[in-house]
């Protein structure tokens, strides 16, 4: 097994600790510092952005030839981690001896480090994996009780007399952010402070989720496995490319190889919605969108998105932005002209 080592706390050095024993090259852009090798080792791309507060991003998506171990340093009792698999699987541990626990694709997972000085983060060999960390140090500095990093002491740090570890359930809202990060495409101020909306929002999310999961304990984990939770992917990510097409539950389930009573538990857990909510919404972002973006008229608009009825879709348009499809548009073009 591969093993390598994030002494520092610091999201430059520690990524420079990385390139140094990954061979990778290395590339700034701004408050972004990506990684990118393909080597013996293996190949993928690494990625670290440092938010205020002493808040770090780390990405990575990456495959290893071999099982490879990556020690993930930390202050001691100071530390608090919220990780989120997208693909793959993630193998974590307090240290060599402890109790390893897995990550599964659209899994959440927070570590608090009250004893151990160190994460370890596990990679099976050949398997493609992309998985989130956020970090949060310097907890012993927050003493504003009116800060969210505060609330973290609290709730994860404070009084704890062993490490803290707590595996959620599923959620693809999370992986849906993680892509938008992904996708962003401007450099420089304006990316980085894109970027950090986007990485406390996937932050509040997952103490949201697990909030919810504390409450609900086994019954937020479900009974789907692996391939019925990655064919509730495929569906979302149908919806959402596809939004206009009148498709049933049955069909959309039979598309996929699952039944419909499997297909609709995936989205309440996954979503927390059902399916045919998730359609409508996904709708009504689309004509957003196209509201923006286009001269359609409000009919061509309902005709596009794959409504039949233009005062139903005026009727949930307002439910959500709090104004009618025409109204909205007459707000975007004297915001234009303004």
């Amino acid at each position: 097994m591969n093993t390598f080592t994030i002494h520092s706390n610091t999201l430059n050095k520690g990524l420079l600790e990385l390139k140094e024993q990954l061979n990778a090259e290395a590339v700034s852009n701004f408050k972004e510092k990506q990684l990118t090798f393909n080597n013996v080792l293996g190949k993928g791309q690494i990625v670290g952005v440092a938010l205020k507060g002493r808040i770090n991003y780390l990405e990575f998506n990456v495959t290893f030839k071999e099982d490879t171990q990556v020690l993930l340093g930390t202050e001691t009792q100071n530390s608090l981690f919220f990780a989120y698999c997208v693909d793959g699987s993630l193998s974590h541990k307090f240290s060599e001896h402890s109790e390893t626990i897995v990550l599964e694709p659209f899994q959440t997972a927070i570590m608090a480090n009250s004893i151990s000085p160190i994460n370890v983060l596990e990679f099976k060999a050949n398997e493609p994996t992309n998985v989130s960390i956020i970090g949060v140090y310097g907890m012993q500095e927050a003493d504003n009780p009116e800060t969210i990093k505060y609330q973290l002491k609290e709730t994860f740090i404070k009084d704890k007399k062993e490490d803290y570890r707590f595996v959620g359930s599923y959620n693809l809202k999370i992986a849906d952010s993680i892509r938008q990060l992904n996708n962003l495409k401007m450099n420089g101020m304006v990316r980085a402070l894109m970027t950090e909306g986007l990485v406390h929002i996937i932050l509040a999310m997952e103490i949201q989720q697990h909030q919810r999961d504390s409450l609900l304990k086994d019954e937020a984990l479900g009974s789907l496995n692996s391939r019925d939770r990655k064919m509730v992917k495929e569906v979302s990510d149908f919806i959402q490319n596809y939004p206009e097409t009148n498709k049933t539950v049955v069909d959309l389930a039979s598309k996929v190889g699952i039944s419909p009573a499997k297909l609709q538990e995936g989205f309440r857990l996954m979503h927390k919605t059902t399916v045919n909510d998730f359609i409508r919404n996904e709708r009504i972002n689309k004509a957003e969108m196209l509201l923006k973006t286009t001269d359609f008229t409000i009919s061509e608009i309902v005709y596009t998105i794959g409504f039949s009825s233009r005062s139903y879709f005026s009727k949930i348009f307002k439910e959500k932005y709090n104004c009618s499809p025409v109204e909205y548009k007459s707000k975007i073009k004297m915001a234009v002209t303004a």
